[in-house]
């Protein structure tokens, strides 16, 4: 995944200005019941949703209470629920260089006290990192990149469709049991 320079330094900035991150330890075990709530950023481009659409649709009859974000006009690749759960934010959120702006998504994406965020982007979404960086869960679970060691505390190996499936089977073992 390239990750463009100006992306690289703004986060670079905001890891150094405000570095007063929660790096409480984490425990998992077979005998706990998993994420009481989950937020799941979902891919913005089609051939990526269209997967994540079809190793999402378990998760519609859970009792968890379960979230997700995504851009609007990729609503239309999850066409499988109603949306009621669905957090979305448009191309008007974003400033002249692509990164996201509106504090007040942010805002509710922390209300919802979520305790774990999956960023199911195999391929580089600005949005998505910015966001995850900016809350305050204590489990947040992202593919492998060049800043994904200072967003995420699980980070997760992509390759092939296949081991995406894996990856996203892993994903439901810690946090869906």
């Amino acid at each position: 995944m390239k990750i463009p320079y100006h992306f690289k330094i703004m986060l670079l900035w905001k890891y150094y200005l405000n570095n007063q991150r929660n790096e409480k330890l984490i425990k998992i075990n077979n005998n706990t019941a998993g994420s009481k709530s989950i937020l799941y950023f979902l891919p913005d481009n089609k051939k990526e949703s269209q997967i994540v659409n079809y190793l999402i649709q378990d998760f519609y009859k859970e009792e968890k209470s379960i979230h997700y974000f995504c851009k609007r006009d990729s609503l239309i690749n999850y066409k499988n629920n109603s949306h009621e759960n669905f957090i979305v934010y448009q191309d008007i959120d974003l400033n002249k260089l692509g990164f996201f702006n509106n504090m007040k998504i942010v805002d509710q994406l922390n209300n919802l006290e979520c305790d774990s965020l999956v960023d199911l982007n195999l391929s580089f979404n600005p949005v998505s990192l910015i966001i995850a960086y900016q809350l305050k869960y204590s489990i947040k679970i992202g593919f492998k990149s060049d800043v994904s060691d200072k967003i995420f505390n699980i980070i997760l190996e992509k390759n092939k469709k296949a081991v995406f499936e894996k990856s996203f089977q892993t994903i439901k073992q810690l946090l869906h049991k």
